[in-house]
């Protein structure tokens, strides 16, 4: 469990469950401006939950690469290139009631056929412009809110 952390300004990812770690949850942190993602599953990172984070900044807030079946929830997500970056065949993954805020690219980027099969559930995604791309997927989405939400963010 990694649980309530600040962690920041590092010149790659903020945290990484990298190699088959599993069951693991990363909870309550606050994560920002490391260079590259903010959080990032990697190599087999499975049935992981992540959840009531705070997110900002970087390349993506969070990556799923090459990991299945995580749970991905409660999480404010805001100001990065990819708020959501999923890739290399990452599966059956859950999003679920995380506000997403003004991506500088895009807002969800699937960029492989191999990638599929991830649920995005009541998501609120606000920025001036949503940008979303997804290639050859079968990502299902379910009642979420896509605009601009009156709450401001700020941590």
């Amino acid at each position: 469990m990694i649980d309530s952390n600040r962690v920041s300004g590092n010149a790659q990812t903020g945290i990484i469950l990298h190699g088959n770690t599993t069951n693991s949850a990363l909870i309550n942190n606050t994560v920002y401006d490391n260079k590259q993602d903010q959080i990032s599953l990697q190599n087999s990172a499975d049935n992981n939950s992540i959840y009531n984070n705070k997110l900002s900044g970087g390349t993506s807030g969070i990556e799923a690469a090459e990991s299945s079946n995580n749970n991905i929830y409660n999480n404010t997500i805001k100001n990065a290139h990819y708020t959501i970056l999923i890739h290399n065949g990452s599966s059956g993954n859950l999003f679920e009631s995380n506000d997403i805020i003004d991506a500088h690219n895009y807002t969800l980027y699937s960029r492989d056929a191999n990638t599929s099969g991830n649920i995005f559930i009541k998501n609120n995604i606000s920025a001036a412009i949503i940008k979303m791309l997804l290639i050859n997927n079968t990502s299902t989405f379910i009642n979420n809110t896509v605009g601009n939400m009156d709450s401001k963010y700020e941590f």
